[in-house]
């Protein structure tokens, strides 16, 4: 039989043997732990250095250095400590275990020399990632933007629109947020001419940076214009620790402690510059098609708590069709001494589109 027929029947029978093991992580593996314990079930994956091996309806992570025996049937996916990459069978060999290509060349390797485990039918999800400010993008960056209605009390009572944007960044190390938003609203004046009643303007910027899986160092400033507060610009810059509570992908809650400055100048002149404290709380919850998201802080005078403001903004979501979606929001803002002639309490709703790309989806 001539050379390429031989490689021709390799091929099919090596495609043969992927395809009836394209489910082979649901075959029966089994994990003997050098305690004398034996599991039946199926190794899922490699997370933060473990072996996450599912078991009936339970789920067990343990470290390399506690496998005294692994047995796989059926190929799985591995990526070892050289870098390469393949569809191998387990079985154990004394200490060792023996892996089998499915060419039929063999290998000793211990549990520790397996950094990723997969599927045998999608070997290139098995390359490691190299993490960079803007990589992966799709994986850890994601925006999200609305542009609609917005009904305006306190201050001022009028009609008009909305935007905000939002850019982010989340790795499992750091995270970097970008926000702004614009309020412009109108109103009809006695004489019947359309007059601005809401000009409000704000940006932000926060990063955060982990130095434990739940907690975290922070800095960031907030800049804040608002003509009918009296408020030509209102700049924070903080800095302090967070704790995470709930990291998931459809939860999000984080606790923020920090200090630092605002500096406030007015529209009608002057100027004030405050040493702050600042706490906050970030709620973020996926249910189906609905995202809540709800910001809160109180920054108060550090020489004088009774001077505080206060802020909060809560948005939801219904996600209508991929990205797009239909969002309300809620802003209410409070300044327990707000300019003379100006409201403490301000508060702010709108109905937007909504269109969210990339990781915050």
């Amino acid at each position: 039989m001539s050379g390429w027929v031989i490689g021709v029947v390799r091929g099919v029978v090596m495609c043969a043997v992927l395809a009836v093991c394209a489910t082979s992580l649901g075959a029966q593996q089994t994990i003997v732990l050098t305690n004398g314990d034996r599991l039946s079930g199926t190794v899922t994956r490699i997370e933060a250095g473990r072996w996450v091996f599912r078991f009936g309806t339970g789920e067990a992570k343990i470290p390399p250095g506690g496998i005294a025996a692994f047995t796989a049937p059926a190929p799985i996916g591995v990526r070892f400590a050289d870098s390469t990459i393949a569809a191998v069978t387990f079985q154990p060999s004394d200490d060792l275990l023996l892996a089998t290509f499915l060419d039929g060349s063999t290998r000793l390797v211990p549990p520790t020399e397996i950094e990723a485990i997969g599927r045998p039918d999608n070997l290139d999800a098995l390359r490691p990632i190299r993490i960079g400010i803007f990589s992966p993008l799709g994986m850890f960056w994601g925006a999200s933007g609305s542009v609609g209605f917005s009904d305006k009390s306190g201050n001022s009572r009028a009609r008009g629109i909305s935007g905000d944007l939002e850019i982010q960044r989340r790795s499992p190390r750091d995270r970097i947020t970008l926000g702004g938003g614009i309020n412009r609203e109108f109103r009809q004046n006695d004489e019947g001419d359309l007059v601005t009643a809401v000009a409000k303007y704000y940006a932000s910027l926060r990063f955060d940076l982990y130095f434990l899986p739940r907690f975290f160092a922070f800095a960031a400033t907030l800049q804040e214009r608002d003509r009918f507060q009296d408020i030509d610009l209102r700049s924070n810059y903080t800095a302090g620790f967070g704790f995470q509570f709930i990291g998931t992908r459809s939860t999000d809650i984080r606790l923020s402690v920090s200090s630092g400055i605002r500096v406030e100048s007015f529209v009608d002149n002057g100027r004030s510059t405050a040493a702050v404290l600042n706490s906050s709380w970030d709620v973020k919850e996926r249910l189906g098609p609905f995202t809540f998201d709800w910001k809160i802080a109180w920054t108060p005078d550090i020489q004088d708590l009774g001077d505080y403001r206060a802020r909060s903004n809560a948005t939801l979501t219904a996600a209508v069709y991929a990205g797009l979606g239909f969002r309300v929001g809620l802003l209410n803002e409070y300044n327990s001494r707000p300019r003379p002639g100006v409201e403490k309490h301000d508060m702010l709703f709108t109905t937007t589109l909504a269109y969210t790309v990339g990781a915050m989806r």
